[in-house]
């Protein structure tokens, strides 16, 4: 897979998937769409359908400051 154009959905390989907990205050979502040219923007719903996702807490609290 390229860096940045693995879309959380079809993928040919069993990997977990995981998405930080702030994704449920969204209505829609912005995923790659498997290129580096375009994304999919997809109802929250139905991303979590099809991906099946582990919700958990990955994002920092308060990000590093340089």
């Amino acid at each position: 897979y390229s860096i940045g154009c693995v879309a959380p959905i079809l993928l040919d390989t069993t990997i977990p998937i995981i998405f930080d907990k702030k994704i449920i205050s969204l209505e829609h979502v912005t995923i790659s769409s498997g290129s580096n040219m375009a994304g999919v923007e997809l109802n929250l719903d139905d991303l979590l359908k099809l991906a099946s996702p582990t919700i958990s807490e990955i994002s920092r609290q308060n990000p590093i400051q340089n």
